[in-house]
């Protein structure tokens, strides 16, 4: 009996949402076995699951959605009760089963899969390996380097330094004539 005041008192510290999934569905660890079902019970032993009417053969939906259900799983977890809810895709026991035994099952993440993307998404990796490349072999030739000085001569600017054209100098432009 003493048991069963404790289960009580830590019913009564749980979110409303549990308390009330809890009392129409009280898991078999805090049930005494001789107790009656409830009539929540009677109608739909899991509320989780897909049920097959007796009669009509119809199968009717969960009576917790999916998205109800990861509610319901998310705060169990939080109050440290989640392995009184009933066994559901959206435990975390499910889930570590799952991706222990199917893996991240992303494309892509497999041995010479490529991930989809835009083709300069695909292509940006391909470019960075070919401009590392080219940037060390030109910093070899020394065609990257920052000094003003480069093998003893001094380093000629842009425009300043511009030299006029050929045809300039010898005289044989034909521009405007005035």
């Amino acid at each position: 009996m003493a048991s069963a005041t404790k289960y009580i008192q830590l019913a009564r510290t749980l979110p409303e949402p549990l308390q009330r999934f809890f009392a129409r569905w009280p898991p078999a660890a805090i049930q005494s076995p001789g107790s009656a079902p409830t009539q929540y019970q009677e109608q739909r032993p899991d509320p989780f699951r897909f049920y097959k009417h007796p009669v009509t053969g119809k199968w009717h939906d969960p009576v917790y959605s999916y998205r109800r259900q990861a509610q319901l799983v998310q705060l169990a977890r939080e109050h440290g009760v989640e392995d009184l809810l009933p066994e559901t895709t959206k435990g975390t026991e499910y889930r570590l089963a799952h991706r222990v035994e199917h893996g991240l099952r992303v494309k892509g993440t497999g041995v010479g899969q490529k991930v989809k993307g835009h083709i300069h998404e695909r292509h940006m990796i391909a470019k960075y390996v070919n401009s590392v490349k080219t940037s060390s072999v030109w910093a070899s030739c020394g065609g990257y380097a920052n000094d003003s000085v480069q093998d003893g001569r001094e380093k000629k600017g842009n425009a300043r330094d511009a030299q006029a054209d050929q045809s300039l100098e010898k005289g044989t432009y034909k521009g405007k004539e005035e």
